[in-house]
C-alpha cells in the first residue's frame, strides 16, 4: 500500500509519440532517464551505472563498441524523433572512460502543420498602373484622367477577383 500511494509522484511521464519511431531499446531507455532529469538540463552518470540501466551485462565491454552500437545510436534517435535534444561528453581517469555527462533540453516547438489543407498559394501582387499600360488600353478620344480612373478600377477589380479565387 505505501508504494501505491507514491505512484503519482514517483514516475516519469512522456508522450508515446516521442518514442514510437525509435528502433533502439537503448534510445528509449536513455530518453526515459533524461525525462526523469528534465528540470536539471544536465546529468553526469558513471558508465557502470548506465550499463546497468541498459541491462548490458558483458555486451559491448569495449568503450568503443559501447559508444558505436549503443550510445551514439540512442542519442541520434532521440535527437531525430523526440521532443528533446541531447549532447554527451565522456570523462576519463587516465586512459579509461569512467563517466558521461549528458546535456539536454526541449527542442524549439514546431508550428502545427495543417495536413489536410493544400499549400497556400501566394497572393498575387497588386498590379501597378503604368504610363505604358494606360497608353495601350485607353479608348480613342478618352482624356488621360478618364482613362487612368477607368483602368485603375478595372485593375483593382481583377486583382480582388484573383484573390477571392
Amino acid at each position: 500500500m505505501p508504494f501505491i500511494s507514491q505512484l503519482k509522484a514517483r514516475f516519469c511521464r512522456y508522450h508515446l509519440a516521442n518514442i514510437a519511431p525509435m528502433s533502439s531499446v537503448y534510445a528509449v531507455r536513455l530518453y526515459e532517464l533524461l525525462i526523469q532529469w528534465r528540470d536539471a538540463g544536465t546529468r553526469r552518470v558513471e558508465l557502470d551505472w548506465l550499463r546497468e540501466r541498459f541491462l548490458l551485462g558483458q555486451k559491448y565491454a569495449s568503450i568503443r563498441d559501447f559508444k558505436r552500437y549503443v550510445l551514439q545510436i540512442a542519442v541520434d534517435q532521440i535527437n531525430t524523433h523526440s521532443d528533446l535534444w541531447v549532447k554527451w561528453e565522456q570523462h576519463k581517469r587516465g586512459r579509461v572512460v569512467h563517466a558521461l555527462t549528458f546535456t539536454f533540453g526541449p527542442k524549439a516547438e514546431k508550428k502545427p502543420e495543417n495536413q489536410s489543407a493544400s499549400p497556400a498559394k501566394p497572393k498575387p501582387a497588386k498590379p501597378k498602373l503604368t504610363r505604358a499600360y494606360i497608353e495601350q488600353h485607353a479608348y480613342p478620344g478618352e482624356s488621360w484622367e478618364e482613362a487612368t480612373e477607368r483602368l485603375r478600377g478595372k485593375l483593382e477589380q481583377e486583382w480582388r477577383a484573383s484573390i477571392a479565387s
